[in-house]
């Protein structure tokens, strides 16, 4: 995952370590985060887009 995509979850970092999808290596600059289940991530950031998508038809 590049810090890019890492980016993407930036509001979710916190609630995506402490459910164990990501594990973070190194702080800021130069981050990276490992992805332990790359499946499940791609499940969850659908979840997110999903949800986004929703809250925009009725917001």
């Amino acid at each position: 995952m590049t810090t890019k995509d890492a980016c993407f979850f930036s509001p979710y970092l916190r609630r995506l370590t402490e459910e164990g999808y990501l594990t973070v290596e190194r702080a800021c600059r130069g981050c990276k985060y490992r992805v332990l289940d790359p499946e499940r991530l791609r499940n969850y950031r659908k979840k997110i887009e999903d949800y986004l998508d929703l809250y925009s038809l009725y917001g």
